[in-house]
């Protein structure tokens, strides 16, 4: 778990205080998308590919219309992660017997 200014981000566990599931992979895109932002001298035109387990915070970023500030936030911050890098965010299967919605193991 790691701390920046009043946003917790934390990992495996359920929820952190009053943040949901949700919240919490919702700021951990965030987190990824500042440090993309933070870097740009790096990352100039290459590819990238965000990982995440929750379908839901990818359906909402990618919703037409957003369900909070948060995720509004969020899209803000992936639209100025474009303009340095080719930016993916994509879904993978994170449970530890055979998933049946996407063919892994």
């Amino acid at each position: 778990m790691a701390s920046q200014g009043d946003v917790v981000i934390g990992e495996g566990g359920g929820a952190i205080g009053d943040t949901s599931v949700f919240q919490a992979e919702v700021v951990a895109i965030q987190a990824a998308l500042l440090w993309l932002i933070s870097t740009p001298h790096k990352l100039k035109g290459t590819k990238v590919k965000l990982w995440t387990d929750s379908q839901s915070a990818l359906q909402s970023i990618f919703s037409l219309k957003p369900t909070s500030k948060l995720v509004e936030d969020t899209i803000k911050l992936l639209v100025l992660a474009k303009l340095i890098c080719q930016i993916e965010l994509a879904w993978v299967c994170a449970l530890y017997v055979h998933c049946t919605v996407c063919s892994m193991w």
